[in-house]
């Protein structure tokens, strides 16, 4: 029986982002999809790449994922569509406005890159949006990535390094850390 360094249960983008890693860092890596690669939430994602603010661990976390994406993001070949086209929060009235102006504040103190805009200009970003709009809040390094497709580079990435890759499987049991399939 064939013993790795790490089992991944789960083919998404985040399993298969392990893969990947772990393969370059040269961990023997098992990668095991029930189905196959991509099929489950990471087919129906939007791939928005994006620092998220609901507590500091979670703006540390996102900010350090959207940087490593970026810097991924050379390697990612042309049907990942990756695309650093930033995020446009629209505020509908005066005090969504007034929050959007808070978040810009805050996110300057973080380093991260982001700009209250009025009307005019968010219709000169966005002209279908509706002119009742008050304004909102453009975060200039946020991406998009199309994830089916990165899932399945970084799983084929990570099988060219050395990783197996099991799909169509599921392990059986775990027992005394031993995956049995």
């Amino acid at each position: 029986m064939k013993s790795f360094d790490a089992v991944i249960i789960g083919g998404g983008i985040v399993g298969t982002a392990c893969a990947y890693r772990l393969s370059q860092a040269g961990l023997s890596v098992a990668l095991i999809e029930k189905r196959f690669i991509s099929a489950g939430v990471t087919s129906a994602g939007m791939g928005h790449i994006l620092v998220m603010d609901d507590s500091e661990a979670q703006v540390a976390l996102t900010s350090r994922s959207r940087e490593i994406w970026r810097e991924l993001s050379g390697d990612l070949p042309d049907i990942c569509e990756f695309e650093n086209c930033g995020t446009l929060w629209v505020a509908s009235n005066e005090d969504e406005l007034e929050e959007a102006v808070k978040k810009e504040s805050f996110y300057r103190k973080k380093g991260i890159h982001a700009k209250v805009v009025d009307s005019e200009e968010l219709r000169r970003l966005e002209p279908a949006l509706s002119e009742e709009l008050a304004g909102g809040l453009r975060v200039e390094d946020d991406c998009v990535v199309y994830q089916p497709a990165a899932a399945r580079f970084f799983a084929s990435e990570a099988k060219r390094m050395g990783a197996v890759l099991i799909e169509n499987d599921c392990g059986e049991k775990l027992v005394d850390s031993s995956l049995t399939l």
